[in-house]
């Protein structure tokens, strides 16, 4: 039973590992970004969060790491509650910061806004994204296309009506620290994602099942053992 109990105690480490990021077009976003610029150079930021209880002081904060990741202290923060009554609510922000559009080099920082909600306590963690760019076109060989990485999967397409650029994101880690998504699509930098192309063996999962047998084997061992020590003593 010891051995037994030992080896499940080492599926902790593995469960606290960061786990491959799932496809974004299969799970609903916990949360919508829009960032427009305007026409004096600023990138005006909206964020709605799925969840009505989600703590507005949490999401306040949240607003400002993007400002501290972009070099560009937030201006004009609001947060609030919109809705008709309760039950019908969402938590919204709204600020204004800079250089989350580069135009001229069809550069779309993403990085400072996933980061920003990372590491949130449960049941506020957010693993999923929806970040709109209205107004923007991609710019062929410089803007991100579909990535994939260790930790996050981005999916990205132009939309025609109205015109701009959805970014689908999906997170398998909590630290900010070990995400990285690229401002612009480089092809040596990440793996493309092909449509279509399945997913490969989760190794974390695969760790788990070997493990799993191992902790199985092991019980039923100590149970023989104990079952044999029982017949000896009784003589049988």
């Amino acid at each position: 039973m010891r051995h037994a109990l030992a080896l499940v105690a080492a599926l902790a480490p593995l469960l606290a590992l960061p786990q491959p990021a799932a496809d974004p077009e299969l799970v609903a976003p916990q949360v919508t970004v829009a960032v427009r610029k305007h026409s004096m150079g600023a990138d005006l930021v909206s964020v709605a969060m799925v969840s009505a209880d989600y703590p507005p002081e949490l999401l306040r904060a949240q607003c400002e790491r993007v400002g501290q990741a972009t070099g560009s202290p937030v201006r004009g923060l609001e947060v609030r509650l919109e809705g008709p009554r309760e039950g019908l609510r969402i938590v919204r922000a709204s600020f204004a910061t800079d250089g989350l559009i580069d135009r001229l080099e069809g550069e779309l920082r993403l990085e400072p806004l996933v980061r920003a909600f990372l590491g949130a306590p449960a049941p506020h963690t957010v693993t999923s994204f929806l970040v709109l760019f209205p107004g923007e076109q991609p710019v062929e060989g410089k803007t991100l296309q579909d990535y994939r990485s260790d930790v996050v999967s981005l999916k990205a397409r132009a939309v025609a009506s109205p015109p701009g650029i959805e970014c689908r994101i999906v997170v398998g880690t909590q630290d900010p620290a070990l995400l990285t998504i690229p401002s612009r699509f480089v092809p040596d930098e990440g793996t493309r994602v092909e449509r279509g192309t399945p997913p490969g063996p989760n190794p974390v999962l695969v760790g788990l099942l070997v493990l799993a047998g191992l902790a199985a084997g092991a019980l039923v061992y100590s149970l023989l053992v104990r079952s044999s020590g029982r017949r000896h003593r009784s003589g049988r």
